[in-house]
Formats: C-alpha cells, sequence, structure tokens
C-alpha cells in the first residue's frame, strides 16, 4: 500500500515550499493547487461548517442548484458544499461549472484522496485559473506541516 493522502499531500508542500503551490499548465487553462497556510486555515474553517461534504466550492450565487452555478473567487463567493462519490463526479461537476475539461481532470492526479480521505475546495483566482486546496481540519493541517504550525 502507498503513502497515505496526507502524505502525498506533505510531500507536495514539502516540494514546492518556497512558493507554496503547484501550478499545472494545459493547452492554456492553468490548475493552481495552493498550499499557502492562511487558505488552508481558511478551507478548513469552512470545510468545518459544512461537515457532510467532501468538496468545498466558491460559488457565484447560493440560490440556484450547485450544478446551475458558476466557480468563482473566493471573495464574496458563495461558499457551498456537496459530497460527491467519486473523482468522475469532481470532474463532471467542475465542467458544468465552467472549468475547462482538460484541466478539471488533472484534479485525479494532484488532488489525493478527493471525495475519499480529503475534503478539498475548488474555486477560481482572478487569472480565471481552476484553484484547488485541501479543506483540512486541525488534526491533518498539524499532520502535513509535520506537527508545526507550518511555518519552517
Amino acid at each position: 500500500m502507498g503513502p497515505s493522502a496526507l502524505d502525498q499531500i506533505a510531500a507536495m508542500i514539502q516540494s514546492c515550499r518556497s512558493n507554496q503551490e503547484i501550478k499545472i499548465s494545459r493547452g492554456g487553462a492553468i490548475l493552481r493547487i495552493n498550499f499557502r497556510l492562511d487558505d488552508l486555515n481558511l478551507w478548513g474553517e469552512s470545510a468545518e461548517v459544512l461537515p457532510s461534504a467532501n468538496i468545498i466550492l466558491a460559488c457565484d450565487n447560493d440560490t440556484a442548484e450547485i450544478e446551475e452555478s458558476n466557480l468563482t473567487w473566493v471573495v464574496g463567493a458563495a461558499i457551498r458544499g456537496i459530497n460527491l462519490a467519486n473523482p468522475d463526479q469532481a470532474i463532471a461537476l467542475l465542467i458544468k461549472l465552467g472549468i475547462e475539461e482538460n484541466i478539471a481532470t488533472e484534479i485525479i492526479d494532484v488532488c489525493p484522496g478527493l471525495c475519499k480521505e480529503v475534503r478539498w475546495a475548488f474555486y477560481r483566482e482572478r487569472h480565471g485559473w481552476l484553484c484547488a486546496s485541501p479543506a483540512l481540519n486541525r488534526e491533518q493541517l498539524n499532520k502535513v506541516y509535520g506537527g508545526g504550525d507550518g511555518s519552517n
């Protein structure tokens, strides 16, 4: 059995510690995996408010069905949660929310534990890129940062 999802996330954080992100480009579309501690704390807090959700989304509204929304940036967004059975459902949802298929499919390879042991948050950043951050609880966050506060 390979490393756990949290071990994989810890390794990803270690590999990009200086810039706290990983960027993947596919045909002009970009996926940014965000590991900035402030953002990880924000998404962890959002996940606490949405305990039954394994996917957290920044949507442009909170009145329509999630599938009828658009993914947007965090400031002013409706933070919504959904529980999906598998990563393929997450990809299909991101495509419905306006993300290009060629970049949405990348989440399978770069979001360890997706729809299983780790909650993930998805949003757009100001350039329109798809962004993903693990929405970790305090215990998980301490584990991926080696038991520290993430500043080392």
